[in-house]
Parts: structure tokens; C-alpha cells; sequence
């Protein structure tokens, strides 16, 4: 039987559960609101971001059609390196023209200019690493002087040699010894697709020459026959050339982004040519200064 003091105490007790009730509802729908207006800032800022690449991949393609026509039009001679800069909504990019045949092709370079690189990109031991790539692209096990096989690789718990050539410079993380300093190096300087056996000097770029060209004196034919570096000539093409082309952000919010496309001429005047690649450039190399 409840006393007096019980049935006093019921409705405040009534009262404190009811007002408990209603600060957590209270509380409840105010993480839900703040959830809710997340959500929708969240939404807002991913549709303007993707708004923002949108514009970007739009003026960098824009940017790759108007630098193609103003090469190929004949309005004006487009140098090799000359930068072409153009003004967009999402910011000023620049592109230039490159000849691959200025980059030093590592499925057909001599182990001699493969380790001039390295050395001078800063490899601990260019020798060994200019075997160890000299094994990885060959088509046997047996392992050069100082070079790497399946053996050496499988020490380390590493995926064996391809024992074929590289199908892209992107293979040559796989090199046993290669580091991430030597690869951020070079990674601009080499290439799959020339088939050359050593770079033409007329469109390397000032590093890779100084690297071809140590102190020392010690050089290939092919490098002293290309001492003497004549002016870039104007960019021209015909059929089944490839050039290369950059292009960057240089101020803007994406200051910094960057493009390496490679074009291949076809001669057919209904299909001109074909994009062989297009993806993202990495920055601007940091490699160890050469002296000459």
C-alpha cells in the first residue's frame, strides 16, 4: 500500500522521467540535424569538386587540341621546349613540345650509358644496377657480372626478372636495387619507345646530356658525335612519328598538376593520330647535379 510521501512523489517522478525523455529526443534529433547538414555540406563540396576536374580535364584537353593545332597549322613555328601558355577559368597551363628521341630507351641502351644515368642519378652502385636491368630485359637466367637473376631476387622475396623487354617505364621499380631517389630521377628521361640506341642529344634535356657527358671523358661515339648541341628545331611530324607532349598547371588551384600525353601519327587525314598515352606527369625531378 503506498504512504503519503509515495503518492507525492509519483508525479515528480512522472515529470523527471518525461523531462529525461524529452532531452534525449531532443538530443537525438539534434545529431540528426547536424548528420543531415553534413551530408548535405558533404554532397555540396564532392559536386564542386567534381565540377572542378570536370573544368580541369576539360581545359587540359583543350589546351593538348589548341598547342596540336598551332604545331601543325604552320600560323607559327612551335619549337621543341617552347612553352605554350593559354588562360583558362581553372587556371593557366603550359605546354610544351618534347621528342621522345630525346630520352634514353632502357630495352635498347648499352649497360655503358645505363650506368652513366644511374651514376648520375645518384645510384649507390650504378654498375651492378646497369647488369641487374641488363638481366631483368634479356631473354635467359644466366646473370651478367655484378647482375641479378632469379636467385638473387628470390633472397630478397622479390618477384623474379621478367627476362623480356619493358613494356612501360613503370617496370623499372622492379629492378633489384633501383631506389625511389634514382627512379624520381630518371623517370622523365627514359622511355619504351624509340627502340634507339642512344638518345638524341638535340632534345635531351641539359640533365640527361651532362649525365652522357661526365667529367671523366669516358663516352660512346654516339655521345661525342653529338657534342655540340645545335638550337632546337621546330616541331614538325609525318607518319608513324611519335611526339610527346606536356602539359601543366602553372598557376591555379591545381597549380602543379601535369599531363604526359605521347602521340603517334597515322597519315590517314580521318584518323591523324592517336593517343598512345595519357596520365599523370610527376613533379618536377629533384636529381643530384651534374658536372661536366
Amino acid at each position: 500500500m503506498r504512504t503519503s510521501r509515495d503518492t507525492a512523489s509519483a508525479p515528480d517522478h512522472e515529470r523527471g522521467s518525461a523531462l529525461i525523455a524529452a532531452v534525449a529526443l531532443t538530443v537525438v534529433f539534434a545529431s540528426l540535424a547536424i548528420l543531415t547538414i553534413q551530408l548535405v555540406l558533404n554532397s555540396a563540396f564532392l559536386e564542386r569538386s567534381a565540377i572542378n576536374d570536370a573544368k580541369l580535364d576539360a581545359a587540359l584537353r583543350t589546351s593538348f587540341a589548341e598547342a596540336l593545332y598551332q604545331a601543325s597549322s604552320g600560323a607559327g613555328a612551335v619549337g621543341y621546349d617552347e612553352p605554350i601558355t593559354t588562360r583558362y577559368e581553372v587556371g593557366t597551363i603550359e605546354a610544351r613540345f618534347r621528342s621522345p628521341s630525346g630520352r634514353l630507351d632502357i630495352n635498347a641502351a648499352s649497360p655503358l650509358l645505363l650506368r652513366l644515368v644511374f651514376d648520375a642519378a645518384g645510384a649507390a652502385d650504378a654498375d651492378a644496377l646497369a647488369a641487374a636491368l641488363a638481366d631483368w630485359r634479356d631473354g635467359d637466367d644466366l646473370r651478367a657480372n655484378r647482375g641479378a637473376e632469379g636467385a638473387e631476387y628470390e633472397a630478397l622475396g622479390l618477384a623474379p626478372p621478367a627476362n623480356r623487354p619493358f613494356r612501360d617505364e613503370a617496370e623499372l621499380a622492379q629492378v633489384l636495387g633501383i631506389t625511389d631517389a634514382v627512379l624520381d630521377c630518371i623517370r622523365g628521361e627514359v622511355t619504351v619507345s624509340t627502340h634507339a640506341a642512344a638518345p638524341d642529344l638535340r632534345f635531351a634535356t641539359p640533365w640527361l646530356r651532362a649525365a652522357l657527358n661526365p667529367g671523366s671523358g669516358q663516352r660512346s661515339s654516339v655521345i661525342e658525335a653529338e657534342a655540340t648541341v645545335p638550337r632546337l628545331p621546330s616541331v614538325t611530324f609525318s607518319a608513324g612519328d611519335l611526339l610527346a607532349l606536356d602539359l601543366r598547371v602553372v598557376e591555379g588551384p591545381a597549380t602543379g598538376r601535369a599531363i604526359a600525353v605521347l602521340i603517334r601519327f597515322t597519315g590517314d587525314p580521318r584518323d591523324p593520330f592517336w593517343i598512345q598515352d595519357w596520365q599523370d606527369a610527376p613533379g618536377v625531378p629533384v636529381c643530384p647535379a651534374v658536372t661536366t
